[in-house]
């Protein structure tokens, strides 16, 4: 059976590092949708951000178009709407290169950041995630939203196999947040589950396991269906994975699943990625029927979200290979692994022109 190792999260930004004074109906707007995102209203968050960006486009200043058409970009992020969100992060970028430097920059970036990471584009990234954090330093050296950024750059060096580094920066964030918010905070579950992820991969199962615990008991303050519970779920369900625990590893993912749906509904890629755990934990207690279902449903997600020749791709069909393999159907899993074995090559070997731009 194939491996498995937490999932690390990625962090938007919907917070400037203080208060900007802006038009009284544009800033309501603002706090309006960054109230819903904060609660996991996506839907309401997009319907007010689109408003505020109507607003800005009628009558405000080169910052706060960044601010509205950038709060958006955000929101559409956390729905999955990756293409979307960059161009809108992208214009409100250009805005603030015009404006010079500016307290909502290192928002844009963080977010830019995240997009390319999401994207396999680790070097942008990395230039992005820099930038905004060396912005942040300038502008307001310590302020909370350096969590944020730190927790991106933990991200970034955890999928480049720096595990070391990574586990600096989620405790350099957890370090700003606890020493701004307290340690029963909130918004403190994103960055545990995150550390907590680290010490999976570091096989130091009893330090990860209470880390997950103490995000899932601050999730609480959440909501039953906020994303981050499902987020917190994840981390603990794969960690069950990982030490072949799979009747509990089923029990947790089954409500992370359930939770997902809820909240963001089917097709998002957060819901591939718990039914992706879900499918793992079913297929390794003998319910291959829905375990194939779930593994059909990621891999028609991601190629919508990332392509047809992703990496994404690759490794979901390299699991029904192994499906097919433990179900007899030898016809079924040949067809899966030739699929898999070709886009794997294409993306080791073959040189693309976009990519040299």
């Amino acid at each position: 059976m194939w491996s498995r190792i937490v999932g690390i999260l990625l962090l938007g930004g919907l917070f400037c590092l203080e208060k900007p004074a802006t038009a009284e109906d544009l800033s309501s707007l603002l706090d309006k949708a960054r109230a819903a995102f904060n609660s996991g209203n996506y839907q309401e968050a997009e319907r007010l951000d689109r408003l505020a960006v109507e607003a800005a486009e009628a009558g405000g200043n080169a910052a706060q178009r960044a601010e509205a058409i950038g709060d958006l970009g955000g929101v559409l992020t956390a729905k999955g709407r990756y293409d979307e969100a960059e161009n809108m992060c992208l214009k409100a970028l250009g805005l603030l290169r015009e404006v010079g430097m500016h307290r909502y920059l290192p928002v844009v970036l963080n977010n830019l950041g995240a997009l390319s990471n999401l994207n396999g584009r680790y070097p942008q990234a990395e230039s992005y995630l820099k930038e905004s954090f060396e912005v942040v330093q300038k502008l307001s050296p310590g302020d909370l939203y350096g969590a944020r950024v730190l927790n991106n750059l933990g991200v970034l060096h955890f999928k480049s196999g720096n595990k070391d580094q990574a586990e600096k920066d989620f405790k350099q964030a957890i370090a700003i947040m606890e020493n701004h918010l307290g340690k029963d905070h909130k918004d403190l579950v994103p960055l545990l589950d995150n550390l907590g992820g680290v010490y999976v991969a570091k096989r130091k199962w009893a330090t990860a396991e209470s880390l997950f615990n103490r995000a899932l008991s601050l999730t609480q303050q959440l909501g039953p269906d906020h994303p981050n519970t499902a987020n917190t779920l994840d981390a603990l369900g794969s960690m069950h994975l990982a030490r072949k625990n799979f009747a509990e590893a089923q029990n947790v993912l089954e409500r992370g699943y359930a939770i997902r749906l809820r909240s963001l509904g089917p097709g998002h890629p957060a819901v591939a990625s718990t039914a992706d755990y879900l499918a793992e934990a079913l297929a390794a207690n003998g319910q291959e029927e829905r375990a194939e279902l779930l593994f059909n449903d990621v891999l028609q997600i991601y190629e919508k979200t990332f392509g047809s020749r992703s990496a994404a791709v690759a490794l979901t069909l390299e699991k029904l290979t192994d499906l097919f393999q433990k179900t007899k159907r030898e016809g079924e899993a040949n067809l899966m692994s030739a699929r898999a074995r070709s886009i794997r090559f294409e993306l080791e070997h073959v040189v693309r022109a976009d990519t040299l731009r």
